[in-house]
């Protein structure tokens, strides 16, 4: 998922919700993740946590979810202001 980031940060979270209820979610260099549905959330890991505004970071993650529909993203905050670079279908 690309994050763009809408301000200069030095410490930054995301809450990401999902059009379905998730199984797992695992954001590759995400800390302190989790989901509750399809409402998720993480926090960068600290070698990435200074960001500049408009800075675009993709970051990986895997996830599972039941049924064979592609799920997608549907809202994207970082630090609690929209973020969202490239959302795309999962």
């Amino acid at each position: 998922m690309g994050l763009l980031f809408p301000a200069d940060v030095t410490v930054w979270s995301v809450k990401v919700d999902f059009d379905q209820s998730l199984n797992n979610f695992n954001v590759h260099n995400g800390i302190n993740q989790g989901c509750s549905g399809g409402n998720c959330f993480y926090q960068g890991a600290s070698h990435l946590s200074t960001q500049s505004s408009g800075t675009n970071l993709e970051m990986g993650f895997d996830i599972g979810f039941s049924g064979t529909a592609p799920t997608a993203i549907t809202s994207l905050l970082i630090n609690d202001q929209p973020g969202c670079g490239t959302c795309k279908m999962c």
